[in-house]
């Protein structure tokens, strides 16, 4: 209703790697990631590189809760 698209990707390897290589592909606007989890945080707590993955994006990268 609003002219909003997204996309649903599955990709295995280094987290911020993947993400940065879909996002060119998909040829994205805008990448949204959720926190890193706290320890103790129930859920999977992927290791991914938030300062590799920025300086490699090409769009705005918002972490949102």
């Amino acid at each position: 209703a609003r002219g909003l698209e997204h996309a649903s990707l599955l990709r295995v390897g280094d987290p911020a790697t993947c993400l940065i290589s879909a996002a060119a592909e998909t040829e994205a606007d805008l990448v949204v990631i959720g926190p890193p989890r706290r320890k103790g945080e129930p859920g999977y707590r992927s290791r991914m590189n938030l300062e590799r993955l920025a300086r490699g994006l090409a769009v705005p990268l918002v972490v949102a809760r």
